[in-house]
């Protein structure tokens, strides 16, 4: 090789002069300058036992521009080749300058030779390995662009004045910058194809999207963008009838692996694995506001609801309930204390079931925005949703399962940091809803949803919507009332509720339905319980074809069944404090700062039964004894009634010092007054909660039999 290579420098050398090697004439050259030209066409003489093989096709790739004139025009072309052995790239390079490797451009229409010419090279350059062949576009037939012919560079070894016959040592197939068979046109630098991974074949109308535009994949499962410049990921409506892909922590991942870099060039294929089962029946799980801000809070969560989820699971499914399982966050994962996030995400990984692993979906709450980062107004609120990315992924996408359509978005514009007590010393201002940008996303999102009027949608986001019709809520409503059935599922406000969206019904004649879901961290993980006094939970939805058929709010570490309290309408509350409550009161003041929680006159005397799922319309609460119905419960409108109970709890024991403990927003209280109008007295009673889930008709009867009367359940 060391003889090769000295051969080759001296050949380069003597015919800097003289490029051409023809017989020498004795005079011109040196002895030494003889042997290098000599040992030079023993190297072509012997290539005979070198094999040459092409370059894989992301190395050849021909770029196509679009000039004014509206036709497409061919930027300069690259090839390269693998030299077999290894160690004479440079030397096979070399070549060329000397006349010796000679270059062709074969056109083919469907196999058939069309025409061919020799070209020059630009450049050729050589590794250890490999040589590299640049042919200007210049050198290209039109044809070639015009009728999209199939275009081979050839490369051959030649030495005609010493009757060395012209030998192939490469061949590259050119096309214009192509997936599949489908050509990548100009201007469009995102691109990739989504495939089938048992038949290797590409899935067509997959909708792909940068998080500000989508697209579908063509025939060949090919999909083509110009991405916008603000995108941080490529990634699927994640089709159904296909697996959901998992990372290394067992967590979903539908989007690229790699960051967009949209100042050049980014190819990112999906490969998809068909399910080895029909998942029109499945189950959604709906966990809001862990929102931990130090790891006794996150070894709670996962100590507490994230193992009461896998015993729950593991029981239920051994039964034939709550299968093919998808959890999903709704926001407030760390509580402004970016810290948290390697311990939060630790937690939800590899969650294991004896069916398998349960995938969690995140979604963006106002603590999950960053309040380190600089910026206000949508830039700001774009630099801080970075670190969610970084762990969880985009925060706008969706996901199909069977005949249903599940939709993620980010619903928080922030405007600026203010600065506080959290980890991070500082948490966003910000107001609901959703930008302009936002909505065209999820128009275009729905687009590429077929048959929605036989399909349920589901919208999972952060703050509530309840009557708040502004920033492009009410759009975002009517939109989903173009589906048989919409929810949407909600965090945010550490107490439940369910809103009935009545002005806005859905093509299957019934409205849109909001869940509102107390929160896994309950107030803050300060006891067990919300802040109106629903305990700790998370909640499952059951999804039969395009039918939300069941739900149930699931208590942390208690029974399903545990669905309501029953307290004393006479009973005097009070504490460590010594604040006094009773829920006869219109106002209990509590706290340093006069926090009132405000009971109602009408429930003196009376049961006073606590809720905590309930809504105006699909439930009956009964009071019964000795087995025969008594009356009916009367509901309090929200906005009526606090939590007389909980507020003496959160004042008294646990020194609260906020509205948050008072609240009366929800109420979730019902009464009834017996004839005694002394609940302590009576015996042999029962109360009855009847719950019909509007969209089935299916019906859950909870039922109580005993008096709460001290803090120990909160």
């Amino acid at each position: 090789m060391k003889k090769l290579f000295l051969a080759i420098s001296a050949l380069v050398l003597c015919l800097a002069c003289k490029p051409e090697l023809g017989p020498a004439d004795p005079a011109e050259l040196t002895p030494e300058e003889a042997a290098a030209v000599e040992d030079a066409r023993n190297l072509i003489r012997n290539l005979k036992s070198i094999e040459y093989v092409r370059e894989t096709d992301e190395f050849a790739i021909p770029v196509y521009i679009e000039n004014k004139s509206g036709r497409d025009e061919a930027l300069d072309v690259s090839a390269s080749f693998r030299v077999l052995p290894e160690g004479l790239g440079k030397e096979v390079a070399s070549l060329s300058s000397h006349g010796l490797l000679k270059f062709r451009l074969v056109y083919k229409n469907a196999g058939k030779l069309v025409r061919e010419s020799d070209c020059t090279p630009s450049s050729v350059a050589g590794s250890f390995s490999s040589f590299k062949v640049e042919i200007p576009a210049s050198e290209l037939d039109p044809e070639f662009v015009a009728k999209k012919l199939d275009c081979y560079l050839t490369v051959e070894i030649t030495d005609s004045r010493n009757s060395i016959t012209s030998r192939p040592v490469g061949m590259y197939l050119l096309k214009g910058r192509s997936i599949n068979g489908t050509r990548i046109a100009s201007g469009m630098t995102l691109f990739g194809q989504v495939r089938d991974s048992s038949t290797g074949k590409g899935i067509p109308e997959v909708a792909v999207t940068d998080g500000y535009t989508y697209v579908l994949t063509d025939a060949n499962g090919v999909y083509q963008m110009k991405p916008d410049k603000r995108c941080r990921k490529v990634y699927l409506s994640f089709p159904a009838g296909y697996e959901i892909p998992m990372d290394s922590r067992k967590m979903p991942q539908i989007y690229s692996d790699g960051w967009v870099d949209v100042r050049g060039d980014f190819r990112c294929d999906f490969s998809l694995t068909p399910l080895d089962h029909p998942e029109e029946d499945f189950t959604l799980m709906m966990i809001s506001d862990p929102q931990c801000s130090k790891t006794s809070q996150s070894d709670r969560y996962k100590n507490e609801t994230i193992k009461d989820m896998q015993a729950y699971l593991n029981e239920q499914q051994a039964k034939g309930r709550w299968k093919y399982c998808y959890a999903f966050t709704l926001g407030d994962i760390t509580s402004d204390s970016t810290n948290m996030w390697p311990y939060m995400m630790e937690s939800m990984s590899n969650v294991s079931l004896n069916s398998g692993y349960l995938p969690f979906f995140q979604c963006i709450g106002n603590h999950d925005h960053n309040s380190l980062v600089e910026g206000t107004g949508e830039e700001g609120d774009y630099n801080a949703t970075l670190e969610f990315f970084k762990n969880c992924g985009p925060t706008d996408y969706s996901v199909n399962r069977g005949k249903a359509h599940i939709l993620v978005m980010d619903d928080i514009l922030c405007s600026k940091t203010t600065a506080n007590t959290s980890v991070n010393k500082a948490t966003w201002s910000y107001s609901g809803g959703f930008t302009d940008t936002q909505l065209e996303w999820l128009r275009q999102d729905l687009a590429a949803v077929k048959d929605k009027e036989d399909k349920v949608v589901f919208l999972c986001l952060h703050i509530q919507i309840r009557s708040d019709r502004t920033n492009n809520r009410a759009q975002v409503l009517s939109l989903l009332s173009q589906f048989k059935e919409a929810h949407v599922m909600i965090g945010h406000t550490h107490y439940p509720q369910n809103w009935i969206h009545n002005d806005y019904v859905c093509k299957g004649g019934k409205p849109v339905y909001e869940h509102i879901h107390g929160a896994a961290c309950g107030a803050w993980w300060s006891c067990n319980s919300n802040t109106s006094g629903e305990p700790n939970c998370y909640n499952l939805y059951e999804i039969k074809g395009n039918n939300v058929r069941d739900w149930v709010a699931k208590p942390t570490l208690k029974s399903e069944t545990y669905q309501l309290r029953v307290y004393d309408g006479n009973q005097v509350y009070t504490g460590a404090k010594q604040y006094q409550y009773s829920w006869f009161n219109t106002s209990n003041l509590g706290g340093s700062a006069n926090i009132d929680a405000r009971g109602n006159v009408n429930l003196k005397g009376c049961f006073v039964a606590e809720v905590w799922n309930d809504d105006p319309q699909n439930w009956t609460v009964e009071l019964w004894q000795g087995g025969k119905k008594v009356g009916n419960f009367t509901r309090f409108a929200d906005g009526t009634c606090a939590n007389i109970a909980m507020s003496s709890y959160y004042f008294n024991e646990l020194n609260k010092n906020s509205t948050h403990y008072a609240s009366r927003t929800a109420s979730h209280i019902w009464y009834y007054k017996p004839s005694s109008q002394t609940p302590a007295t009576e015996k042999n009673w029962e109360v009855r909660a009847t719950q019909k889930i509007m969209t089935s008709g299916v019906t859950h009867t909870f039922t109580c039999s005993k008096l709460t009367t001290d803090y120990s359940e909160f």
